[in-house]
């Protein structure tokens, strides 16, 4: 049965043979002519960045481009024939399309040779096809300028600067950096350049200590960053401490020793009035507060400045001092010199505490009393502005010595102790005594009238 088939179809295939081969090759030839018209041959120019190869090969013999970015960023213009078919596949591959430049050529130079620029040809290549064919056209800038430079290292310190606000009531404190020295690596020229390492730590809301890895970041001596440099490591440690804020109040200063004679302290100031600390929340609420002892030895100036170190105070309580605040007490002693001055008090300005209803108080002299204190503040001061006190509680009728208090005004004080000389009395003998001394008088009245009388 096969066999039959397949004589059937041989008898069919060169039935006519010579017109069938003929028919096959005009096809051909009317396809080519088809597709000329259809699809004719065109130029496309594609734009492309320049890539380096071999970089690491440069880099072995210890040189690096100095213009590299500004190579990269050059745009080389590629211009390709074929058909529109084909430039439209080849458009939607237009990654393949590169222009290189191979630093291989770089690896045989020496140090010497690189102080001038040289000029590399630049490379186009045209990704392959098996059903397209391209032809390069033409390309520009057929050559580019390459300036090498030398690669070096320094060693430079890691810088800790910080973002953001630590939570409130809180303070960030000192910070440490783990290794705290990098290896800066690349072009002489920029390395020399280099200013500074530095390193950001996030503080935002922190409250306890804070422990990052971070990527340190090379600016120059005015401040750019550059990021063509090698930094070794990549990465640092850093550790921050954050430590909880704290005001100690300063009480007014304790005051040890004596001024010169007839000198006295008339005023005491003292700055600041709390000290800022961090530390511990609990250490910092056990302190309370701090009281400055200052001595004095005889000085007799108007002004005396003195200093208390508070450091060994605070740090007895595990605590330290905020960085950038004051670490000692400034107390200023302003002296004057004590006069004296002598005044009558008057009797209406004694109050009498401790007296009995039934007696009656009789001051036998005048109430004088000694006082010193600045010229100033005894100028203001007389017998009619002062008002003492005299206790006679337990004392009998009679005559007695008392106390006499004066209320006095701060900076005053008695120079030597008062006395008042005072009789007691009962209020009927009081009465009696005065009606006897009356009929006295009267009496006498009369015998000087009776005499008068009778001497006329």
């Amino acid at each position: 049965m096969l066999k039959k088939i397949s004589e059937k179809l041989i008898k069919i295939i060169s039935r006519n043979f010579g017109w069938k081969v003929f028919s096959v090759v005009c096809a051909i030839v009317l396809w080519f002519i088809v597709m000329n018209i259809i699809n004719p041959t065109e130029m496309q120019t594609y734009s492309v960045n320049i890539t380096f190869i071999n970089q690491d090969k440069l880099a072995e013999k210890g040189f690096v481009v100095m213009n590299k970015e500004e190579i990269e960023n050059t745009k080389v213009e590629i211009k390709v024939k074929s058909t529109r078919t084909a430039l439209d596949e080849l458009g939607k591959n237009r990654k393949e399309i590169k222009a290189t430049v191979d630093l291989k050529q770089f690896a045989m130079l020496y140090a010497d040779d690189v102080k001038e620029p040289f000029k590399v040809a630049v490379n186009p290549s045209i990704p392959t096809s098996y059903v397209y064919t391209y032809e390069l056209v033409n390309f520009t800038p057929g050559e580019i300028s390459v300036q090498l430079d030398n690669i070096v290292e320094t060693e430079k310190e890691v810088i800790v600067d910080s973002e953001g606000e630590v939570a409130n009531g809180y303070l960030a404190g000192d910070s440490s950096v783990n290794p705290s020295v990098v290896k800066i690596k690349g072009a002489s020229s920029e390395v020399e350049s280099v200013g500074s390492v530095k390193v950001f730590a996030d503080l935002n809301d922190a409250s306890e200590k804070i422990v990052q890895d971070l990527k340190p970041v090379v600016y120059d001596k005015d401040g750019n960053e550059m990021d063509s440099l090698i930094v070794e490591p990549d990465t640092v440690q850093v550790s921050l401490g954050v430590y909880k804020y704290g005001q100690i109040p300063v009480e007014e200063p304790v005051v040890e020793g004596n001024a010169a004679e007839n000198f006295k302290i008339s005023k005491i100031e003292w700055t600041p009035e709390y000290i800022e600390v961090i530390g511990n929340e609990d250490e910092i609420s056990k302190i309370g507060s701090i009281k400055p002892t200052v001595k004095l030895e005889g000085q007799s100036d108007e002004k005396i400045v003195k200093t208390y170190d508070v450091n060994a105070h605070i740090a007895k309580n595990k605590l330290s001092i905020k960085p950038g605040t004051k670490k000692e007490i400034t107390v200023t002693l302003t002296l004057v010199r004590e006069e004296e001055k002598e005044i009558t008090i008057n009797n209406s300005n004694i109050k009498i505490e401790g007296g009995n209803a039934d007696n009656e108080i009789r001051f036998l002299n005048e109430i004088r009393i000694k006082l010193k204190g600045s010229k100033d503040e005894l100028d203001r001061i007389d017998g009619d502005n002062i008002i003492a006190v005299i206790d006679v509680s337990g004392l009998g009728e009679g005559r007695n010595s008392v106390r006499v208090v004066p209320d006095l005004p701060e900076g005053v004080s008695l120079s030597q102790e008062a006395e008042a000389q005072i009789e007691i009395v009962k209020k009927d003998d009081s009465q009696n005594l005065g009606n006897n001394e009356n009929d006295e008088e009267n009496s006498e009245e009369n015998n000087t009238e009776n005499e008068l009388t009778s001497s006329y």
